[in-house]
This record gives structure tokens, C-alpha cells and sequence, in this order.
């Protein structure tokens, strides 16, 4: 079978729910429905940061190459993404910023680079919302697209 990336959820292996896809250990489930819930007014008018972990794994037999990652979703709030490879911390709250993790906004036009991904291999992917204060109300939805040969 040729590469195949799956996205799976993070925060326990049965874990279904987005909300606790704060890091840890991968779950068996991929997202269903947004990543992230609706920001609430309190939100958009003093601001609000929040954090999923995902794991992108290569369940095919062959390597994933040139694989690029971006976010998409309603703009505001900013959809920022960064990769670690280490799995083993989980944030105690969606609030919590992640260690070692760089963030950046990529778009579709300019998107995140990923090393190539052997077979069963894979890697941490964290997501940021940030809903600046003041923001207008927004939708939940937010995509997390890839590429790869």
C-alpha cells in the first residue's frame, strides 16, 4: 500500500472528543466535527487562547515525502501550527501553551513543511486559536489540511 497519513486525535487511546486532544498518548480515533468549540462572547471581548494535539501517522507501507500541513478556518481567529515530535506531555488545560513547540500561521498559498514520514511513523501536530479581544463572533471550524507524494 502507498503512504496513507492519517490524523488521529490525542489525549488517551479511546479518546473521541477534541476538546481533550491536549497531548499524550495518541487515541485510536480520528477528529469528527470542529476541533475547536464556539468561541463564546466572554471570548471575543477579552481574548482567548486555545491548543489541540494531533498526531499525523503514516499508515501506509511506503514513505510520505514532500508533506506540507496548513490550517484553515474563519479568519478572525488566527489558526497558528507547530510540529514536535516528542508525544509524551499533556497540556492540563486547552488554555496551557505547549514546551518546545514554534508556532506559525501557514496558509494553503505558503504551507508547513513535514519531514518525510516512514511507514508507521508520524508527528505531533499543535493547534493554536487565537481569538484576539475585541474580535468579532466567530464560527468554531477549523481544518487541518495536508498534502504529500
Amino acid at each position: 500500500m502507498p503512504a496513507s497519513l492519517v490524523l488521529l486525535l490525542t489525549g488517551g487511546l479511546l479518546n473521541q472528543d477534541p476538546a481533550l486532544s491536549l497531548g499524550g498518548t495518541r487515541s485510536l480515533f480520528t477528529p469528527q466535527g470542529d476541533l475547536f468549540d464556539e468561541v463564546s462572547p466572554d471570548e471575543c471581548r477579552v481574548g482567548d487562547v486555545e491548543h489541540r494535539a494531533l498526531d499525523l501517522v503514516n499508515a501506509g507501507n511506503q514513505t510520505a515525502r514532500q508533506v506540507v500541513l496548513w490550517a484553515e478556518g474563519p479568519n478572525p481567529p488566527e489558526l497558528g501550527l507547530g510540529l514536535l515530535e516528542d508525544r509524551r506531555k499533556a497540556l492540563r488545560h486547552e488554555g496551557e501553551e505547549p514546551e518546545r513547540v514554534v508556532f506559525g500561521v501557514w496558509p494553503q498559498a505558503a504551507p508547513l513543511a513535514v519531514p518525510e514520514t516512514p511507514p508507521q511513523k508520524g508527528f505531533r501536530v499543535w493547534l493554536r486559536r487565537t481569538v484576539a479581544p475585541g474580535s468579532p463572533r466567530v464560527e468554531a471550524a477549523a481544518v487541518l489540511r495536508w498534502r504529500y507524494l
